[in-house]
């Protein structure tokens, strides 16, 4: 057990959350964050500020997360999850009556807070298909999907997962195909839709990295 005073996500100027600091009362900070082949990564960060890699340090702010914790701080474990030796996927801060779990979805960080009770909040959650099944279909769909949903193209959606950095999309007549609505994208001021909603939608850019098909939504936008 250690005893934790802060926790903050790391957004850039955009509001995507980049990383998650924790701030030690013993002092000395870590954050967890992305790196390049898509693994969270646990690096230590200065008492003040945050890493050389987030770079220019004027375009990202911290944005403390709302938990429980007092002024003299909260005892919590830290627990990292590998699928294999050295393949983080996961990490837990577990303890003072919260859980919050840091981790990696098609290459985006991910952030879930949960209270004493066991429930998630509700900025978070989970798609009935795993992600890697929807991935896979994704990945075997993906030239279709191109030839089939060009960029400016208008489709109705149905939300199947939320996470901080967006949600996931079911596009109707193209069941292999998975759509992502980037928070970055959204207005400030207005929410995410929730799992179960229809939306229509607007195809803006395909992302090759993750075969994913990258919308804004009807109300985001002014030119509809």
């Amino acid at each position: 057990m250690t005893v934790v005073t802060a926790v903050a996500v790391v957004e850039d100027r955009e509001g995507t959350a980049c990383g998650v600091r924790v701030v030690f009362r013993e002092g000395g900070a870590v954050v967890l964050t992305v790196w390049t082949d898509w693994s969270p990564v646990i690096t230590e960060a200065p008492a003040q500020g945050l890493p050389d890699y987030f770079w220019p340090p004027k375009e990202y702010t911290l944005r403390p997360l709302d938990l429980p914790i007092p002024a003299d701080g909260a005892p919590v474990a830290l627990v990292r999850r590998e699928r294999q030796p050295g393949g983080l996927y996961e990490v837990e801060l577990r303890g003072g009556g919260f859980t919050v779990v840091v981790g990696a979805r098609g290459g985006e960080l991910t952030e879930s807070r949960r209270a004493a009770d066991g429930e998630f909040s509700d900025s978070w959650q989970a798609m009935e298909t795993p992600y890697g099944v929807l991935a896979a279909w994704a990945e075997e769909a993906w030239l279709d999907t191109l030839a089939e949903l060009p960029v400016g193209t208008r489709v109705t959606a149905v939300v199947i997962g939320r996470q901080p950095f967006g949600a996931f999309l079911s596009f109707e007549g193209f069941p292999r195909a998975l759509g992502l609505a980037k928070v970055s994208r959204m207005p400030r001021g207005m929410e995410l839709p929730h799992v179960g909603s229809t939306v229509e939608c607007r195809v803006y850019w395909h992302d090759p990295s993750n075969h994913q098909v990258n919308v804004e939504l009807r109300e985001w936008v002014s030119d509809w």
